[in-house]
């Protein structure tokens, strides 16, 4: 990631040459404000690709993604958004930043064959997004393309994912991450530190974490959403419905309190005290040490 960004730095200064093709200032008024972003278009690249700068307000702290293509996040001192891809897709893209959150979204382009013209979306491989910002506190990642995001570290993290997207996670270091995934959304997380970890999933979400260590971890998870952890955590408290699926049989627990209804499955490691709540079509599955407290639940909340 660092050595992708660093070559897009260095292309950045082949500005002064044939390369040059646009320097100007984008005067964006959003709710009655306008705000001043400098564009720079440092032409084209190899395989007819071009890459375009954009210099953003300090005061970033929300992320808005719609557009197709793949967008990195890093942590740096300076909020910056490079963007790679060629003059077609390029041309679609929307970048706006109304007061801290910083809106992405991809305009419709025409296409015309034979005579025959067709609104489409530009295709999503033709773009490259690489944004470095101080700090960040607030994802929201839908449309059709992919984010990644860290190294990053922050106080609080709150990510809402959705529509078919996928979202990778890479050495988050936070106080509290909350999670929000839905509509067969894809999230993999593959180092996350947090005192606190809540995951939310429903209607077909999966989310996979393959090194989660927290003091406490919350998951909510129904509608046949798959949720499967890896790491260690002080409690967990679970609550699963509607054909869940819930594998944190590498998770080593301390104490783990887990309600589950309707045809929802989970795997569990607790080592000092597990309670189970469930109904008879729920199942439970346990290993570890702990002691064990089971009663057999209503269906309902």
């Amino acid at each position: 990631m660092g050595k992708e960004i660093e070559r897009m730095r260095m292309a950045g200064k082949l500005t002064n040459g044939p390369l040059r093709l646009l320097v100007g200032v984008a005067l964006v008024a959003l709710s009655g404000c306008i705000i001043s972003v400098d564009v720079k278009d440092v032409g084209m690249i190899d395989g007819g690709w071009s890459e375009s700068e954009r210099d953003l307000s300090a005061d970033l702290a929300k992320i808005d993604y719609q557009g197709g293509g793949t967008l990195y996040v890093v942590q740096g001192d300076d909020a910056r958004l490079r963007l790679q891809g060629t003059r077609t897709a390029l041309d679609a893209v929307s970048v706006n930043q109304t007061g801290a959150t910083l809106h992405i979204t991809e305009r419709e382009v025409t296409t015309c064959v034979v005579g025959v013209c067709r609104p489409r979306q530009p295709s999503g491989e033709h773009l490259r997004y690489y944004l470095e910002v101080p700090h960040v506190e607030d994802i929201r990642h839908s449309g059709n393309g992919e984010m990644k995001v860290g190294p990053l570290t922050a106080q609080r993290l709150v990510v809402v994912v959705e529509n078919h997207v996928n979202t990778k996670f890479s050495s988050i270091n936070v106080r509290d991450f909350a999670l929000q995934a839905q509509d067969h959304a894809d999230i993999h997380i593959e180092t996350l530190d947090a005192d606190e970890v809540s995951l939310a999933a429903s209607s077909h979400a999966d989310v996979y974490a393959h090194d989660v260590n927290t003091l406490e971890l919350q998951v909510y998870a129904d509608d046949q959403a798959q949720v499967w952890l890896a790491g260690r955590a002080d409690e967990a408290n679970i609550r699963l419905s509607d054909h869940a699926n819930f594998d944190a049989s590498r998770v080593e627990v301390d104490v783990v309190d887990i309600r589950a209804d309707d045809l929802a499955v989970a795997q569990l490691w607790a080592e000092e005290s597990l309670r189970i709540a469930r109904d008879s079509r729920a199942t439970v599955d346990w290993t570890g040490s702990a002691e064990v407290r089971e009663q057999h639940a209503v269906s309902g909340p």
